[in-house]
């Protein structure tokens, strides 16, 4: 399923800037991952084969560029979820891709 998720006003009352909405969302994006790959969440991946426990290589996060990524990358290996990027010109051929 897709999640969408609305950045709220800063501490001030106002609305916040684009690099504080990039370092929040980010964060929650990690955040999410953590949670969902918590054995106690329940998240299993079904349908296969066998049911399982979700695992980090079943998460995917799209973004529009290099940079975004990389930003989501260092918030994924703080929280300690292992994660990896792929190019820009590899996503859209990859199968994973195809079925969103």
């Amino acid at each position: 399923p897709m999640t969408l998720w609305m950045a709220g006003p800063g501490a001030d009352g106002k609305p916040i800037g684009k690099g504080d909405a990039e370092v929040r969302f980010c964060d929650a994006v990690a955040a999410e991952a953590v949670r969902l790959l918590d054995p106690a969440s329940g998240a299993r991946i079904t349908g296969g084969v066998r049911e399982r426990p979700l695992a980090a290589g079943d998460l995917a996060v799209l973004v529009s560029t290099h940079a975004q990524g990389a930003r989501v990358r260092a918030a994924l290996d703080r929280a300690g979820v292992p994660a990896v990027e792929s190019s820009p010109s590899s996503v859209p051929a990859s199968p994973a891709f195809a079925a969103v």
